[in-house]
C-alpha cells in the first residue's frame, strides 16, 4: 500500500495549490537558507514567488555571485504534490526531491542540458505544510517565458524531437534508477494498473486492462529497453532562445517531476492502442484516488495532490473509452451515493455513512456527508398546503377529487421530527397529480367538519381520507405510522382513476410492484382514444371484475387451497394522435404506433411493462378482464426484444418547444422547409432592413470605428532621445501619431511578435505621489494645505511643471492637449461648467456637479496661498486641466512582489488608447514599467491596451469617451457647443432634455440635427438613432452597479421607467410614420404562421407557452420553451 508524507490534516491534501498559495510569498524557508549558506553561497537578498501549480516556484536573488562565478540568481522549487497528473505513475514511488535529482542526472548522461541542482533537502514546516521537499536549481538565461514568449512551432518541434531521440538512445537496462518509478516494459505497466483496479474493486477497469494486455500481445508488440521518459515536453519546459540568425536553439529542459523509466512508446506513441492505454491509466489513477478519499481503502493514505486538476477530464476520458469499446459504461469518479441518501431519507430510513469524516459515528453531528443532504432536503422539500381558515378547509373537503387530510398539532406539519414526517411529504409530492393533499389543525377540523372528527385522548395525529362519498379516519400516536396508511389508500384508489399516461408517470403507475409490496404483478390497461363517458364505463366494469376476482381468490383460500397472489390492473389513457391544445392529451411517444399495431389497434390492450408481454382486449366489456388474465383466457404475447423501447411508449408533456422544433427540422420535410424559409429571408432581408428598428434596438457607438493606421517614418522622434537620456527604452518601430477620432496614439511601423518589450519607463520618470512629494515647491504647498491624498500631490505637480519649459519632463508635457478637457471632448466635469444643460436628466449630472464643486473649493484654497507660492497660476482653468489630465491619463499599477498599487501617470504610455481586445499590456516591476505585446502586431497597427472593465457611464465620467461597440450608451449627450446651445434654446435653462413635453421628441431631433456629424442625416435616420439612444439610456439608468475604479455608487434613476412608458409610444408612432413596413414582412410572418399551424406539436407548444404566460410562473414558462 502506498505510504505518503504527513501534512495538513484531512482532505486538505487534495487541494495542494491552495496550501501552496498560503505559503509566504517573499520569504525563504530557514532550512533552505541554512543549507545554501553552509555551501558558501552569499546571502539571499530577495525571494519572489513565480508561480504555483502542483508545486511552488520561487526566484532567489543573492547578494553576490554564486561560488561557481555564475550570476547571483537561482530557482527554488517546493515539491507540493506527491501524485502528478501524468499517465505514467507508481503510487509506491511518489514525486520527491530524490527522484528529480536522479532524473536530471540520467538526462545529463543522455547528453541533454538540464539546470544544475545546487541543493536539495526537506523543509520541516512551512506555512500549512510539513515535510516539504525542495530543490534549488541554477538559473537558466533563456528567451522562453511560459505563456508569454515561446519558440516558434517549427523550431520547437526540432528541439523536442532531438530531446526524445537522445532519451531513447540511452538504454537503462541493468541501471539502478531508484527512486524513479520504473516499468521494464508495457506489459508490466498494464499489470500494475490491473492490480490497482482490483484493489479498488473495479472489475470493469480490470477487464479493460486485461483486454489491453491481450491487444498489445496480439499486435505483435515486443518489449524494448527501458529509457528515461520526461512526460511533459511542451513549449514552457523546452527552453529555447533565438540566435543571431533568428532561429531558436535549445537551452535546457526543466520540470522533471513526472519523470519515469519505461517503454518510451507509452508516452510518445500517438496511435492505438497506446492512446487508449494512457487514458485508461489516468482513469485508474482517478478512481483509486476517489476510493481512498471516500474511505473505501482503509489502509491507504491520501497523497498530496491537486484532485481538481486530476479529475477535471474524467468524463471526457471515460466517454472516449466507452466509445472505443474498452469500457462498457462510464462510472462516476466518486462513489455515487447522493441518490441513495435522498432515497433512504425520503422514506424515513437510516442514512448510511458515505464519506470519511472525523465525526463519523456521532449521530448528532451527521454521517460524514449524508447530514448535509438531509439538512438540504429538510429546508427545501416542498410542503403541501395547510388550511388555517374554516372556509378554505370546508371548500377543499367538499371538492370532487380524492382528498387526503393530515390532521396534527397546531404549529404545522414541521411539528413532527423531520425524518419522521419526510415520508409523508414524499408521498404528497409524488402523488400530487392524482390526489389532493392538505394539513390542518385538529381543533379546526373538529369545529369545521364535525365533533365526530375530534381526536381521542392521547392521540396526536389523524389521517382522513375522502374519495367519492366515502370518508375514513385513522388516528395514530406517531407520525411515522401515517405513511403506510397513505400508501394503502393510494394503492386502493388509483386503479379507480384512468390518468393520461406520460413518460413521467408510467413507471409510477404501471411499474412492477409500483404501489404495494404484497402484490405479485401490475398490468397496465391502456385505453386508446376513450372519451370521458367511455372511460367512466370502463372503470366501473374493471372495478366489478376486480371485486369478483378478489372474492374468488378469498374463497379458494378459505377452502384451504393454494391461490396465487392477486395482481393489479392500472388503467391509463392514451390518445393515438395529438391535439393542438395543451389541455387535451398530447400525442403518444414514437414507440406507440408499433406496439398498438401489434395489438391490432384494439380500443384497449393489456401490457406487462417488466416482461414486455401484451394482449389486445377484443371484447366490448371489461367485466371479465381480471378472470381472463388469471385463468389465461386472455393470451399474452411477448413483444420482440429488438422492438420499440417501452420507455418511449408515452408522450412527454414537458418536452420543450426548442426540442420539438429540433425534432421537426431533423426530418427530411422539416429540413427542406427550413431551407426554403432561410432562402426567403435572405432574399427579402435588404427590403426589411429599414423595419428592423421596430422590433430591436440597434446599439451603435458614438465614437468612430477603429481604423488601421498607415504609419509614416518621420525621422528621430524627440521622445525617444529623451527616454534614452533618462534611462528608458522605446522600440524604434514605435511612433506617437495622431489617430483619426482618437487624438494621439502609438503605432508600430513594422511587425512586432508576441511577448516583445515595446518600451520601458523607469520609475524616476513616472509621476506618482512619491515623485510629486520629492519636489520642494509641491511639498511646501502640501504642508500648507494639509492635503494627504495622492491625487492632490500629482495634480499640484502638474500645476507646477505644466508651463515650465526647463522641467526635465518638458518634452512630454509640451505634447499634452492644452484645452480644459485634456483632449476628452465629452468629459462631464468640463461640460458641467461649459454647458450645464447637456447633463440634465442623466445619472452623471450629480457626480459632475459634486466634482466641480470640490475642484472650485480646492482652487479657492490655492488662491489664498498664491502670495507665499508665486508659481501658482492665476487661471482656474489650469486647475481644471490638471484634474482632466489625472482623470484621463492616470491609473493604478500593481508592483511586482508587492501588494501595493500605485496611482500614477506614465509618460508616453498615456498616449496608448483603449480597446476591449488589447494587443499589449503594462507590467510593473520594482525598477521600471514595461509595455509588452500580448499578441503579434502587424506593421501600421495601433498599439492598444485595456483601461479596465467599466460600464459606459464610468468610461464617460472618467475618460470622456464611450468605448467602441458599447452596448450601453448613457444618454444622447451634446458633444459640441453647437448642439448644447440648441438644447438650451429649445428646452430652456434649467430644464431637462429628456422628452418631458409633448413636443420633446421633435425638439430632441432638432438637437441631434445640430450636431455636425448628423447634419446630413435624414429624419428617418435621426429617428432610428434616437430610438437606439433612448433604449440604451433606459437600460443604463435602471442598472445598479458599483464602480470599482472610482468607488462610487450608482442608484437607479427614479424617472427612468416613466420615461420609457410615456415616450416609447411616441417614438414608435413617429417611426411608424417614417419607416414603412414592407409587405414582404407581413408575408414572411404569414408564412411562419402557416408553418406553425401545419404542425400540431408546434401549435400545442405555442398555445401552452401563451397560456403559461398568463397563468403560471416565469420559471415554468421558460421550462416549456
Amino acid at each position: 500500500m502506498a505510504k505518503f508524507n504527513a501534512m495538513a490534516s484531512g482532505r486538505d491534501v487534495l487541494n495542494v495549490p491552495e496550501l501552496l498559495e498560503a505559503m509566504p510569498a517573499c520569504a525563504v524557508p530557514p532550512e533552505v537558507e541554512a543549507i545554501l549558506l553552509s555551501m558558501g553561497y552569499p546571502e539571499i537578498r530577495r525571494c519572489t514567488k513565480h508561480k504555483v501549480s502542483f508545486h511552488a516556484t520561487y526566484f532567489l536573488d543573492f547578494a553576490g555571485p554564486l561560488p561557481s562565478g555564475a550570476e547571483g540568481r537561482a530557482v527554488l522549487q517546493m515539491i507540493g504534490s506527491e501524485l502528478g497528473d501524468k499517465e505514467l505513475f507508481h503510487l509506491q514511488k511518489p514525486i520527491s526531491a530524490e527522484s528529480i535529482v536522479r532524473a536530471t542526472a540520467l538526462a545529463q548522461d543522455a547528453g541533454i542540458r538540464v539546470p544544475q541542482i545546487l541543493a536539495s533537502g526537506k523543509v520541516e514546516s512551512w506555512g500549512p505544510l510539513s515535510d516539504v521537499p525542495f530543490l534549488v536549481y541554477e538559473f537558466v538565461n533563456t528567451a522562453t517565458v511560459e505563456d508569454e514568449r515561446v519558440a516558434p512551432d517549427k523550431d520547437l518541434r526540432l528541439a523536442i524531437s532531438d530531446v526524445q531521440e537522445k532519451l531513447k538512445c540511452l538504454s537503462l537496462t541493468g541501471v539502478n534508477t531508484e527512486p524513479l518509478p520504473r516499468f521494464e516494459d508495457c506489459f508490466e505497466f498494464t499489470a500494475y494498473l490491473r492490480q490497482l483496479a482490483e484493489q479498488i474493486q473495479a472489475p470493469d477497469l480490470a477487464e479493460a486492462l486485461l483486454n489491453m494486455d491481450r491487444s498489445l500481445r496480439a499486435a505483435g508488440i515486443t518489449p524494448i529497453p527501458p529509457t528515461l521518459i520526461h512526460q511533459d515536453l511542451n513549449d514552457g519546459n523546452v527552453l529555447c532562445s533565438p540566435d543571431s540568425s533568428g532561429q531558436w536553439k535549445f537551452d535546457a529542459l526543466i520540470d522533471w517531476e513526472g519523470a519515469v523509466v519505461g517503454d518510451s512508446r507509452l508516452a510518445y506513441e500517438r496511435g492505438e492502442p497506446w492512446n487508449a492505454l494512457r487514458k485508461l491509466a489516468r482513469v485508474v489513477k482517478i478512481r483509486w484516488l476517489m476510493a481512498v478519499a471516500s474511505g473505501s481503502l482503509q489502509d491507504a493514505a491520501l497523497p498530496r495532490c491537486c484532485a481538481e486538476e486530476l479529475v477535471e477530464d474524467y468524463e471526457e476520458l471515460s466517454d472516449f473509452l466507452v466509445r472505443s469499446g474498452w469500457l462498457k459504461f462510464s462510472l462516476l469518479p466518486f462513489k455515487p451515493v447522493l441518490l441513495p441518501v435522498v432515497f433512504r431519507y425520503a422514506r424515513g430510513m437510516s442514512v448510511e455513512h458515505w464519506m470519511y469524516s472525523d465525526r463519523y459515528g456521532r449521530d448528532e453531528e451527521g454521517a460524514g456527508g449524508g447530514k448535509g443532504l438531509t439538512n438540504f432536503m429538510d429546508s427545501t422539500f416542498p410542503e403541501f398546503q395547510r388550511h388555517e381558515a374554516a372556509a378554505d378547509l370546508k371548500n377543499w373537503w367538499t371538492s370532487d377529487e380524492p382528498r387526503i387530510l393530515v390532521v396534527g398539532p397546531s404549529s404545522s406539519s414541521r411539528a413532527a421530527k423531520a425524518v419522521d414526517f419526510m415520508p409523508v411529504l414524499r408521498l404528497a409530492h409524488v402523488w400530487a397529480e392524482f390526489f389532493s393533499f392538505a394539513s390542518a389543525d385538529a381543533k379546526l377540523v373538529a369545529e369545521t367538519l364535525g365533533s365526530e372528527y375530534k381526536l381521542e385522548r392521547g392521540q396526536t395525529w389523524a389521517l382522513m381520507l375522502h374519495s367519492g362519498g366515502d370518508v375514513s379516519r385513522t388516528q395514530v400516536r406517531n407520525v411515522r405510522d401515517m405513511a403506510p396508511l397513505i400508501q394503502d389508500f393510494i394503492s386502493e384508489q388509483i386503479p379507480r382513476q384512468a390518468p393520461v399516461a406520460t413518460e413521467r408517470n408510467f413507471q409510477q403507475l404501471c411499474g412492477d410492484r409500483a404501489l404495494s409490496q404484497s402484490t405479485s404483478r401490475t398490468y397496465c390497461l391502456i385505453l386508446v382514444d376513450r372519451n370521458a363517458e367511455q372511460t367512466a364505463k370502463a372503470l366501473r366494469e374493471l372495478e366489478s371484475s376486480q371485486k369478483a376476482y378478489y372474492q374468488e381468490v378469498q374463497e379458494i383460500r378459505n377452502a384451504g387451497e393454494d391461490a396465487e397472489e392477486p395482481f393489479r390492473i392500472q388503467p391509463v389513457r392514451v390518445a393515438s394522435s395529438g391535439s393542438r391544445f395543451p389541455w387535451s392529451p398530447a400525442a403518444p411517444g414514437p414507440s406507440f404506433p408499433a406496439v398498438w399495431a401489434e395489438a391490432s389497434k384494439a380500443w384497449a390492450f393489456v401490457l406487462d411493462m417488466e416482461t414486455r408481454k401484451f394482449a389486445a382486449v377484443k371484447t366490448p366489456s371489461l367485466n371479465e378482464l381480471f378472470q381472463g388474465i388469471a385463468y389465461e383466457d386472455l393470451k399474452l404475447s411477448e413483444l420482440n426484444e429488438d422492438g420499440p423501447p417501452l420507455s418511449r411508449l408515452f408522450s412527454d408533456p414537458e418536452t420543450t418547444l426548442r426540442r420539438e422544433v429540433s425534432a421537426i427540422l431533423s426530418t427530411s420535410l422539416g429540413a427542406c422547409f427550413a431551407y426554403l424559409l432561410v432562402a426567403v429571408v435572405v432574399s427579402i432581408s435588404p427590403a426589411l432592413q429599414p423595419a428592423c428598428g421596430l422590433v430591436a434596438l440597434n446599439f451603435c457607438p458614438l465614437s468612430p470605428p477603429s481604423e488601421k493606421v498607415a504609419c509614416s517614418q518621420q525621422g528621430e522622434n524627440p521622445f525617444k532621445g529623451w527616454l534614452r537620456e533618462k534611462g528608458g527604452f522605446w522600440l524604434e518601430q514605435l511612433d506617437v501619431q495622431r489617430i483619426p477620432g482618437r487624438g494621439h496614439g502609438v503605432v508600430v511601423s513594422h511587425a512586432v511578435p508576441c511577448g516583445r518589450t515595446l518600451a520601458e519607463i523607469p520609475w524616476t520618470l513616472i509621476i506618482s505621489h512619491k515623485l510629486a512629494q520629492e519636489d520642494a515647491d509641491v511639498q511646501a504647498l502640501l504642508q500648507d494645505l494639509a492635503w494627504t491624498d495622492g491625487s492632490h500631490a500629482v495634480r499640484l505637480w502638474l500645476l507646477r511643471h505644466a508651463e515650465d519649459a526647463m522641467s526635465p519632463w518638458w518634452p512630454w508635457l509640451s505634447q499634452l492637449p492644452e484645452e480644459d478637457s485634456a483632449g476628452a471632448g465629452c468629459l462631464p466635469v468640463v461640460l458641467a461648467q461649459q454647458s450645464h444643460d447637456a447633463l440634465l436628466g442623466t445619472p452623471v449630472q450629480r457626480q459632475a456637479e459634486l466634482l466641480l464643486q470640490s475642484l472650485r473649493e480646492e482652487w479657492q484654497a490655492l488662491e489664498a496661498l498664491r502670495a507665499n507660492h508665486g508659481w501658482i497660476p492665476f487661471s482656474w482653468h489650469r486647475w481644471l486641466w490638471c484634474q482632466a489630465i489625472v482623470s484621463t491619463r492616470s491609473g493604478t499599477l500593481p508592483v511586482e512582489c508587492s501588494e501595493e498599487e500605485v496611482q500614477c501617470i506614465i509618460p508616453m504610455f498615456d498616449f496608448l488608447n483603449h480597446s476591449t481586445e488589447p494587443n499589449a499590456c503594462i507590467v510593473g516591476t520594482t525598477t521600471s514599467v514595461k509595455l509588452v505585446s500580448v499578441q503579434d502586431i502587424e506593421g501600421g497597427q495601433e498599439v492598444m491596451i485595456s483601461y479596465g472593465s467599466h460600464s459606459a457611464e464610468q468610461f464617460l465620467f472618467a475618460f470622456g469617451f464611450l468605448p467602441e461597440c458599447s452596448a450601453e450608451i448613457v444618454v444622447p449627450l451634446a458633444l459640441t457647443e453647437a448642439s448644447a446651445g440648441k438644447r438650451l434654446e429649445l428646452f430652456g435653462p434649467g430644464r431637462s432634455a429628456c422628452l418631458r413635453a409633448d413636443d420633446g421628441l421633435e425638439k430632441m431631433l432638432q438637437v441631434l440635427a445640430a450636431e455636425p456629424q448628423f447634419q446630413r442625416w435624414t429624419r428617418r435616420r435621426l429617428l432610428e438613432h434616437l430610438q437606439s439612444l433612448f433604449g440604451a439610456w433606459h437600460h443604463e439608468l435602471t442598472r445598479v452597479t458599483r464602480t470599482s475604479f472610482f468607488a462610487l455608487w450608482r442608484k437607479p434613476y427614479p424617472e427612468a421607467e416613466s420615461l420609457r412608458l410615456c415616450h416609447a409610444r411616441a417614438v414608435v408612432r413617429l417611426l411608424d410614420e417614417e419607416l414603412e413596413l414592407p409587405a414582404l414582412a407581413a408575408g414572411l410572418s404569414a408564412l411562419a404562421m402557416v408553418a406553425t399551424l401545419a404542425s400540431p406539436v408546434l401549435t400545442r407548444k405555442c398555445v401552452g407557452i401563451f397560456w403559461c404566460a398568463i397563468n403560471s410562473s416565469r420559471m415554468e414558462c421558460q421550462r416549456n420553451f
